[in-house]
């Protein structure tokens, strides 16, 4: 009988404790344009947990990250993802946003990308919709640096497109 009231109380104390934690759902993307390369330059950081979801939802495959469950499988989609959803787009036309990899830094997937340019435009626009498709309440915050000049955006899935100046 003491087992059911302690077991009881327990119940109680678990169920009217306040365990409501906020999780923050964010990515960050650091990007510098390198005029003598005629490049951006990006590194753009998304929690583990978060890009997996997203890959499993958009893919329909059940992949397990860090530690792979296919490395190259996860390579291609992850490739697909961040082309799909972080864009550079030049006069309407979106430019290639060429994956160079990606590594685990704790419970992130840094992942490195970068745009090449023929000539260099006076301005380009920067759509980021990662995670957008699997999270309503994500932010990317998003910070872009040509020369000494920094700017930084907030997207969010209202506002997921800004215009920035390389010239």
């Amino acid at each position: 009988m003491k087992t059911f009231y302690l077991i009881k109380k327990l119940f109680f104390l678990i169920l009217f404790t306040n365990t409501n934690s906020h999780k923050f759902y964010v990515s960050t993307s650091v990007a510098e344009f390198v005029q003598e390369k005629k490049s951006i330059q990006v590194i753009s950081q998304i929690f583990i947990d978060d890009l997996e979801n997203a890959l499993n939802l958009n893919y329909n495959d059940v992949l397990k990250l860090s530690p792979d469950s296919d490395k190259i499988l996860i390579d291609s989609l992850v490739s697909n993802y961040i082309g799909n959803h972080l864009k550079f787009i030049e006069n309407g036309k979106v430019l290639n946003n060429i994956f160079i990899g990606r590594e685990y830094v704790n419970d992130v997937v840094v992942c490195y990308t970068e745009v090449l340019f023929d000539s260099i435009p006076k301005s380009i626009q920067i759509k980021n919709t990662i995670l957008f498709d699997f999270i309503s309440e994500q932010k990317n915050i998003f910070h872009f640096q040509n020369g000494d000049s920094r700017k930084s955006f907030l997207f969010d899935i209202y506002d997921n497109i800004y215009r920035i100046n390389l010239k």
